[in-house]
């Protein structure tokens, strides 16, 4: 990274650092997944659920949405 783009300034922490919150979305992500009611679209490459099954999901679960 440094010969490629040495005014970056982009440390070995930083990199980790993106890695620890992909895991961490994919997991969620992955959860989401596993509950009947949503799925994928590949074609738009996003979550899609109806709307019946999403205002259940944010009644009964515990996830902190930001």
């Amino acid at each position: 990274m440094r010969v490629s783009f040495p005014e970056a300034g982009i440390k070995e922490n930083h990199i980790e650092g993106k890695i620890k919150k992909w895991k961490r979305d994919y997991f969620y992500l992955d959860a989401i997944l596993q509950i009947p009611g949503f799925g994928w679209n590949p074609n738009e490459n996003k979550l899609v659920v109806q709307n019946d099954v999403w205002n259940e999901f944010v009644r009964v679960s515990n996830f902190e949405f930001v």
